[in-house]
């Protein structure tokens, strides 16, 4: 558990904000998951490891109820049932 109101370190807010940016690029059909982690293999950082960083407060298991800045099944690492690693 973290805490929500710590900022975001460099790493997060630029997932958050490619995630953002490329959502509007494709009209809400949302980019794939592993061109996200192209984007940033391409600058020796881990989307899989940015995304399991980002806050949140709750549980940690599958079928425990957590909240956080983004949705997603912690063990896939799909998000919003679209976007698959």
């Amino acid at each position: 558990m973290t805490d929500l109101l710590l900022p975001l370190n460099d790493a997060q807010r630029k997932l958050l904000e490619l995630v953002a940016a490329t959502e509007q690029k494709f009209d809400g059909q949302g980019p794939l998951w592993y061109w996200l982690k192209q984007q940033f293999s391409c600058d020796g950082l881990d989307a899989d490891a940015i995304l399991r960083s980002l806050p949140r407060v709750g549980g940690v298991g599958p079928s425990q109820r957590n909240y956080g800045l983004v949705w997603f099944d912690r063990p896939t690492c799909q998000i919003h049932g679209r976007w698959k690693s």
